[in-house]
């Protein structure tokens, strides 16, 4: 995947890192806090060192790499009955570098994620692929039916890390910029939704949001 670890401390760990990064913040600017809620962040005047904005604590953690973001955002995980997830859309990057087996368009991980079938381009064959069924016609890709989204859900669940209780734990992340879900399989994911789907920042903005411990 061309993962490469982020940690500006280097020759420290993690913990050294974030402990230097707390003595750096100034003034919580709750405004700016609010609005970057569950927002990734990438220092764009430094190494690219990655945040993530917990909306509830209202406070950011540090994503040294996929691994650890992959770990660290599970723990976030709020609990989703798989009738509710059905209620928000799918998110695709084109960008994901990842395995298409079928050649339909959906990476083999996202399909594990819907349940697809990876060798099979129409998973229910009801003659439609599985990407148009769920990209561009929003329906059921394993049988019949068509998808409705929750606005109210999607709403309240952005910026959110949602795991599937009623399936394997499989979590996804709520895009609070499009209320789209994106699969997190595994560290890959977890660093190419940090890559992707991350906002940058100044270092002078992200020393106005808080800093909160694993």
């Amino acid at each position: 995947m061309g993962e490469k670890v982020v940690n500006d401390a280097l020759s420290g760990t993690v913990g050294d890192y974030v402990a230097s990064q707390k003595k750096l913040l100034k003034t919580i600017d709750k405004k700016l806090t609010k609005r970057l809620a569950g927002r990734i962040l990438l220092q764009v005047q430094d190494n690219g060192q990655a945040w993530y904005v917990e909306p509830t604590s209202q406070v950011r953690y540090y994503l040294a790499d996929g691994a650890r973001a992959y770990g660290a955002l599970r723990k976030f995980g709020l609990g989703i009955t798989n009738a509710d997830l059905k209620k928000i859309p799918v998110g695709i990057e084109q960008r994901f570098l990842d395995t298409d087996t079928d050649s339909d368009g959906l990476a083999d991980k996202l399909e594990e994620g819907l349940g697809t079938d990876i060798n099979k381009t129409d998973t229910d064959s009801d003659g439609v692929s599985d990407y148009d069924e769920v990209v561009k016609n929003n329906t059921n890709p394993l049988g019949t039916g068509k998808l409705t989204y929750s606005s109210s859900l999607i709403n309240r669940l952005k910026g959110r890390i949602v795991l599937q209780v009623q399936s394997k734990g499989e979590a996804w992340y709520i895009n609070p910029v499009d209320g789209k879900r994106y699969y997190l399989k595994d560290g890959g994911a977890a660093y190419q939704i940090m890559r992707f789907l991350s906002l940058g920042i100044t270092n002078a903005d992200i020393q106005k949001v808080g800093i909160g411990d694993l």
